[in-house]
């Protein structure tokens, strides 16, 4: 199983913000910051049941972790990466990606369909 993450963000404006967007902010029980669900926090969550798993040496599968710092400018060197290290990633089984809304704390939400995104200036 390969989880696909990117840590990576696009600049945000300050207006908006109640505290710097760059710096972690922890406010009421809830962290704030740009890619704190896009996609900082799901990587983390990703590795902690990951880690939990084998301790218990209950992780039923070989994981394979591809965290990216391109996603938002294009990925270019992505390709030539993966290309690179195939071997050492090996066969992949399924891909799970982290990508999307976060419904709420109780409910999850399960992504089964995306369509590409475009992100562009006109002039």
């Amino acid at each position: 199983t390969l989880p696909s993450r990117h840590y990576d963000v696009i600049p945000a404006p300050r207006q908006g913000w109640s505290s710097d967007p760059f710096t972690l902010t922890g406010r009421n029980g809830y962290l704030y910051g740009r890619g704190v669900t896009d996609n900082k926090g799901p990587i983390i969550a990703v590795a902690c049941a990951a880690a939990d798993l084998l301790s218990r040496r209950a992780l039923g599968c070989d994981l394979v972790f591809l965290i990216e710092g391109e996603e938002e400018c294009g990925s270019t060197g992505f390709r030539e990466t993966v290309g690179r290290y195939k071997d050492a990633i090996g066969d992949i089984d399924a891909i799970l990606v982290s990508n999307s809304t976060w419904i709420g704390e109780d409910k999850p939400c399960i992504t089964y369909g995306l369509r590409g995104v475009i992100h562009c200036e006109l002039e």
